[in-house]
């Protein structure tokens, strides 16, 4: 697909009210700058979805295929599997921008549940187990007795689909919370730990480190009206070098203290105009 202002080949594709836009990196960041609304999709990431989508129709056709006895057994499996698969469509549909939609990642929610449905073909040698209880619903591999491997986990309207160690999330897996967030990335022994993406339930998103189940560490938060908010975090909070960038195109980057601006910054317009500035807990200085 070609640029629609020049030959070059698009690596962009944006959505800016009803008018579709191809970009090259040349004309994406002066196509940005424009005022309209702009929803940008890069390309790759279109390509990943795709391939992805066609994953899961292979998974749902081998479904399909499973004789009567085997769908018996396997029936809650499909039930929480469908489900996932819907899930995991809505939430690589928003997370193009993220970056941490990865071939690495796609691979693996694909073939998470193709390990189970090849385990059951292979008489369950790996110990699959179903296990309801109340309004919790566990369909994985276990080991002495606990989640232990690849599993689904269905509690009331929440659904985790990844990777257990010793009945705790540890890998990488997807949580979707019936409030609306969701998290995508790595845990270590149930909490969020290392690189991962959550969106929260009014449209903010943060990507990058999570440490002991907050953010901290280097990472990117954008607002739903477009602010971005970048740099080093600390239990939340803008902590150390950093940067905001309003959803005009100006630029402030500098030094934070506990999510307030700290020390000395510099403020750069969108029309390309730069001052000094320097604050104490958020306090501008004279």
């Amino acid at each position: 697909m070609d640029c629609s202002f020049c030959t070059n080949k698009a690596t962009n594709k944006c959505l800016c009210k009803n008018k579709v836009t191809y970009l090259c990196d040349t004309h994406f960041g002066q196509h940005f700058k424009q005022g309209n609304q702009h929803n940008i999709i890069p390309l790759r990431r279109l390509e990943l979805l795709n391939e992805s989508n066609d994953k899961i129709s292979e998974t749902s056709s081998y479904l399909i295929k499973l004789t009567n006895e085997k769908i018996t057994r396997i029936k809650n499996l499909l039930m929480l599997s469908n489900y996932f698969l819907s899930e995991i469509n809505n939430l690589t549909s928003a997370s193009f921008n993220s970056g941490i939609l990865d071939e690495d990642f796609v691979n693996f929610i694909t073939s998470a549940l193709k390990v189970l449905i090849d385990n059951f073909e292979e008489g369950c040698r790996q110990e699959l187990q179903e296990k309801n209880h109340e309004n919790c619903q566990y369909l994985g591999e276990m080991q002495d007795d606990m989640k232990d491997g690849i599993g689904v986990f269905k509690n009331n309207d929440d659904i985790y689909i990844g990777r257990w160690r010793d009945d705790e999330k540890h890998g990488k897996g997807i949580y979707y919370h019936k409030a609306g967030e969701v998290y995508v990335g790595e845990y270590i022994r149930d909490i969020y730990d290392g690189r991962g993406e959550l969106r929260f339930a009014n449209g903010d998103t943060y990507t990058g480190e999570f440490r002991q189940g907050e953010i901290s560490g280097y990472g990117k938060k954008r607002l739903i009206n477009g602010t971005v908010f970048k740099g080093q975090w600390v239990k939340g909070n803008l902590h150390g070098d950093g940067a905001i960038t309003d959803q005009n195109g100006n630029v402030y980057q500098g030094l934070f203290r506990n999510g307030n601006k700290h020390g000395p910054g510099v403020y750069k317009t969108s029309e390309g105009h730069t001052f000094k500035e320097s604050y104490i807990d958020g306090n501008k200085m004279s």
